[in-house]
């Protein structure tokens, strides 16, 4: 025979963890079986109190509501020979709580496809990480572009009369020195009482240079 004992009532909860507690009345409890007993005449050992909690969750993925429910539970027998409550499938004696922790794993339905919400967090994440490590790259390149076409006005602008533009750098020289700036260039251009060389290489890097002998100085920008 079966018989529901109490309704436990609905909680609401936001967080992670919920904590209920619940006592049910063992004498209460001893009495429905010994109602039974005598009304029936049908006696056994044992009788099984099964606690069955029903848990609905929902969350939210993306702004899509996903909804589960769980329904996790366990058994309590009453020995009623040896006089002692225990476990089912459990030989133990029944002295204190039993804490009972279930952990299910959450799913999104992405294109017909079942995937662990956690799986779907990391590659968000990683996601997120690739595109803004692209975005500043990105950004630096830009930054650094325009630093390097301002650089290149300044100089054609500041010192166009020491400059004159030449075709190509087919010049035989045993030594190649880099200077630091155009500065140091003017400089060297103004002890030599020579011009300042300037081309534009296929790559898009424009040489400013003097020619001192057997000696280049030069900027590449």
């Amino acid at each position: 025979w079966k018989k529901e004992l109490y309704k436990c009532p609905s909680t609401n909860f936001r967080s992670n963890y919920l904590d209920v507690k619940y006592t049910f009345n063992v004498s209460k409890i001893l009495s429905y079986i010994d109602i039974i007993r005598k009304e029936t005449g049908i006696s056994t050992n044992e009788y099984v109190l099964t606690i069955k909690p029903r848990i609905n969750v929902k969350y939210y993925v993306d702004n899509y509501e996903n909804q589960e429910t769980l329904t996790p539970y366990f058994s309590i027998i009453f020995d009623i020979q040896a006089g002692k409550l225990r476990f089912k499938e459990s030989n133990s004696t029944y002295v204190s709580d039993k804490v009972e922790t279930i952990v299910k794993t959450n799913y999104v339905k992405i294109f017909g496809s079942m995937i662990e919400v956690i799986k779907l967090k990391i590659l968000l994440y990683f996601t997120l990480v690739l595109v803004t490590t692209s975005f500043i790259l990105n950004w630096v390149l830009v930054i650094r572009k325009r630093e390097r076409k301002d650089i290149i006005s300044m100089i054609n602008a500041k010192y166009k009369d020491l400059i004159i533009e030449a075709k190509d750098l087919r010049i035989n020289v045993k030594n190649v020195v880099d200077v630091r700036n155009i500065e140091d260039l003017v400089k060297i251009a103004s002890n030599l009482g020579k011009p300042i060389l300037h081309i534009v290489l296929k790559e898009k890097k424009h040489v400013y240079h003097v020619v001192d002998e057997d000696i280049l100085y030069r900027l590449i920008v």
